[in-house]
């Protein structure tokens, strides 16, 4: 059996993180491909703010495949309560 992945293209999983304090900043209206992460600063707030589409690939984390790790995936992810 064959694994369908979603189809790609040459922005997926680009990510774009803006200068909190650029001397030439970037149109804020400015329309992005639907398919690029945006990774903002706030700087009154100090909050980092995370604009990223359904599916972007963020960052990966490999797990051995053991009942241990998949307990502590279930727990940790809400699927499984102590």
């Amino acid at each position: 059996m064959a694994i369908r992945s979603a189809a790609q293209t040459r922005l997926s999983n680009l990510q774009v993180y803006f200068n909190p304090y650029p001397e030439i900043p970037f149109d804020r209206d400015f329309a992005w491909p639907p398919e690029v992460a945006l990774n903002y600063f706030d700087v009154e707030s100090g909050e980092h703010i995370q604009a990223h589409p359904d599916g972007a690939l963020v960052s990966r984390q490999v797990y051995d495949p053991s009942p241990y790790s998949l307990q502590f995936l279930l727990e940790s992810n809400g699927f499984l309560v102590r």
